[in-house]
């Protein structure tokens, strides 16, 4: 069985049989979505709702196509729109896919102040979007203080969340 490591601001994609994990996820959202009938599925490691200002470029560092790998999700628009591109290379079609959500706690609630959280605005632009592409989301654990990593095993299209407290 392949496994990946899907890493802060980064998509993977596969086909079963196949893992994919991620790991480190405070503020920041896993998106993980999962084609019913082909059974391919990716995971987006999101870091931010949207770019912070006008001149800010988006980080894309292109790797190799073999590891299925970019730094294309460090912006929730972007990041969903690369793993949706991803998957449409490997024939998935949007009215198959389902989606699951993690992470997006509010690690540093004495920062926020009355406004909120990173996390909280992740998990809100990241619904906006799937929702925009008519995915439903049938998954989420998300918010809370507390990091998490998540293990996805396409195979069986299970979802193993792990709380790091």
């Amino acid at each position: 069985m392949k496994f990946l490591i899907v890493y802060t601001g980064d998509i993977g994609v596969g086909s079963e049989p196949m893992e994919m994990e991620s790991n480190g996820i405070g503020s920041c959202v896993v998106v993980i979505l999962y084609d019913k009938v082909k059974r391919n599925g990716g995971m987006a490691h999101i870091m931010l709702p949207k770019k912070l200002g006008e001149h800010e470029e988006d980080i894309i560092i292109k790797k190799t196509k073999q590891d299925s790998s970019y730094l294309m999700a460090r912006y929730a628009p972007s990041g969903i729109d690369s793993l949706l591109s991803e998957l449409s290379e490997l024939g998935s079609e949007k009215t198959d896919l389902v989606a699951a959500l993690v992470g997006g706690a509010n690690m540093f609630a004495e920062l926020a102040s009355g406004r909120a959280s990173v996390g909280s605005r992740n998990v809100d632009s990241i619904e906006s979007e799937l929702e925009k592409h008519g995915i439903e989301i049938i998954k989420r654990e998300v918010g809370g203080k507390v990091g998490r990593s998540v293990n996805f095993n396409l195979d069986e299209g299970k979802i193993e969340i792990v709380n790091n407290s």
